[in-house]
């Protein structure tokens, strides 16, 4: 009873329309386990009447394979961007490394400004890091187990 209670809504809709109908909805087995269903239905001339034909296919294993292709294809687009992200970036620290190598050899050591370019030298290899975890994000290796985010301060002092 439950599947015709189900599907009447649906059954009215072929009748006013004559047309072939499809839709989805879930079921639920008597051991507790949801169904993802799809049905076609019509009405075809049986015995001399009108009859309703109406057909149930359980898609539940194509809907979930169908989320994971989805998901497989966000996860390679994230890394399409992250590799075009990290390319940009080492770029720029390509140029921030020769301008801090210059500016490093022109301040005495010792000097408050020799300590604020070593404070910008460790954050350039922080960034460097994150460039290369970005790399390695967008060529498919998603981290160490355990692995759920990077700390980009590295746990550190305050960079400036």
């Amino acid at each position: 009873t439950f599947f015709f209670k189900m599907i009447l809504p649906y059954n009215r809709r072929i009748n006013e329309t004559g047309d072939t109908v499809r839709y989805e909805f879930q079921g639920v087995t008597r051991s507790g386990e949801t169904l993802n269903l799809e049905s076609y239905g019509g009405m075809i001339p049986y015995q001399g009447r009108p009859a309703l034909l109406e057909t149930v296919i359980d898609i539940t294993h194509r809907k979930k394979t169908t989320e994971q292709l989805l998901r497989s294809q966000r996860l390679e687009a994230m890394g399409i961007l992250a590799g075009g992200i990290a390319n940009d970036f080492n770029n720029l620290l390509v140029a921030l490394t020769g301008y801090l190598a210059i500016i490093k050899e022109s301040i005495s050591p010792g000097t408050p400004s020799y300590e604020k370019v070593k404070k910008i030298c460790r954050a350039h290899g922080q960034a460097a890091e994150l460039s290369e975890l970005l790399i390695s994000f967008s060529q498919g290796n998603h981290g160490a187990p355990g692995q759920d985010t990077y700390n980009a301060s590295g746990g550190q002092e305050p960079l400036l």
